[in-house]
């Protein structure tokens, strides 16, 4: 890295700004580029994480299309006859308390359901309920089977 293009990281690290242009959550500083979204550096609501999906699904963020295509390649659960969920599992570890959450979106033949769960997590053993609430709440709404 020459020191131009050091000085520039160190003003704007890479990413910033697609947090700033995507309107997602609150950045703390100091922050490290590497982690921010494990140690508690950047908060985001569960509406926060659903208005960004609902731009993420629309095309509406800053973003090649090739990033897109690769978004919904890794976020891909499930595909049925009846629905296709992607998803997403997250857990800051390092602040407190330790947040894990659980993101995404269903599209069905007539609609498209976005959802995000944010829990605070005890221990390890809680993991697994991040995924179960979520398709839980998605069953009882009759959004999925």
């Amino acid at each position: 890295m020459n020191r131009r293009t050091e000085m520039a990281y160190k003003a704007e690290p890479p990413g910033k700004k697609y947090l700033k242009q995507s309107n997602y959550g609150e950045l703390q500083h100091p922050f490290d580029t590497t982690t921010f979204w494990l140690d508690g550096s950047l908060q985001v609501s569960a509406f926060e994480q659903v208005h960004f999906l609902k731009n993420i699904i629309q095309h509406l963020l800053p973003f090649k299309q090739t990033a897109y295509d690769t978004l919904q390649q890794i976020m891909l659960v499930e595909k049925t006859p009846a629905y296709s969920l992607w998803a997403k599992t997250g857990w800051a570890t390092r602040g407190t308390p330790q947040v894990g959450w659980y993101v995404g979106y269903v599209e069905t033949s007539t609609d498209t359901w976005i959802f995000a769960l944010n829990m605070v997590i005890q221990s390890e053993k809680d993991l697994p309920l991040r995924r179960e609430l979520a398709l839980t709440a998605l069953k009882l709404k009759g959004i999925i089977e």
